[in-house]
């Protein structure tokens, strides 16, 4: 039975790498590249986009195609290599893949010399758009109204102004984002252990803290009885009770702790929303000028 799925999925493979030839004819492999990035086979388009490379290695359009495919299959890293080039399509691509990489150097490198360069002024706009991601990674939301608010008034293209605008709207619903009180949060907890924890959504967090001191506090006190009814020194129910008084301490801080990581998990969530609504790889792709062939 295993083998027989074995020799299934080797003929289905096969099948895939073939299927653009039978149905076409010999193709060039940028031809063949492209039908298969098109069916999201994307491994099977580097191949063929590499081959096309090597034919014609002075073509910045192949190692493009390649370096993008391999950004479709979230290998960022991987795909400056392909993308090395002064050309405004690997450039532009290569500052995206920097980004989500997490090259923050090299995407400012890339930004500065596009900027520099003798990109036309569509270019240099869709270079300042991506590059207002920035501002949105760092969470500063007031410095990146500002950004988008001066490229909508100053670009004169369309889909730069019309992304700025959407981009904007979207900011100004910053103020709505759900969050947590950590005064709140720590008075709760001061109240009831690990009642702020479970404010700020961390339930398990809130019943850990409660236990814990609850446990330590109780004999601390129940200690203390014993002591004085056995009419001897307090030294252990000292030491609990110092103990008792930290993990309440600690409790509060805690909850502190917990209502920022929610209000930072919101940002964050916020941020993503927007980046992945208005600063995809597919608007990238778009705006990169990269064209694919689509007649097979």
């Amino acid at each position: 039975m295993g083998k027989a799925r074995a020799a299934a999925r080797t003929s289905a493979l096969i099948l895939t790498m073939l299927l653009p030839i039978l149905l076409h004819g010999e193709k060039s492999h940028e031809q063949l590249g492209d039908s298969y990035y098109k069916a999201r086979q994307f491994s099977l388009a580097r191949i063929e986009y590499d081959r096309a490379s090597e034919a014609q290695p002075a073509n910045p359009i192949f190692p493009a195609k390649s370096g993008l495919s391999l950004m479709r299959e979230n290998r960022f890293r991987d795909s400056l290599k392909p993308l090395e080039g002064s050309d405004f399509s690997r450039s532009y691509l290569r500052m995206f893949a920097a980004l989500r990489g997490g090259f923050r150097s090299r995407f400012l490198l890339d930004q500065g010399n596009l900027l520099d360069s003798a990109a036309t002024p569509r270019e240099k706009d869709l270079t300042r758009l991506l590059g207002g991601t920035l501002y949105l990674e760092d969470g500063d939301f007031e410095v990146a109204k500002k950004y988008f608010e001066r490229l909508q008034r100053e670009t004169e293209d369309e889909t730069v102004r019309r992304a700025s605008a959407a981009t904007l709207t979207e900011l100004e619903k910053f103020d709505q984002v759900p969050r947590k009180s950590p005064i709140l949060a720590a008075g709760l907890s001061a109240i009831v252990p690990g009642s702020g924890q479970i404010y700020s959504g961390h339930v398990a967090d809130g019943i850990s803290s409660f236990a814990f001191t609850s446990v330590l506090c109780g004999s601390a006190a129940y200690m203390n009885h014993l002591e004085t009814k056995a009419k001897s020194n307090h030294a252990g129910s000292i030491v609990t009770g110092i103990l008792c008084l930290g993990f309440y301490l600690v409790n509060i801080t805690g909850a502190v702790a917990s209502a920022q990581r929610y209000n930072n998990y919101q940002e964050r969530k916020f941020h993503q929303e927007i980046r992945e609504r208005f600063f995809n790889l597919d608007f990238v792709e778009k705006n990169s000028g990269i064209v694919f062939q689509t007649n097979f």
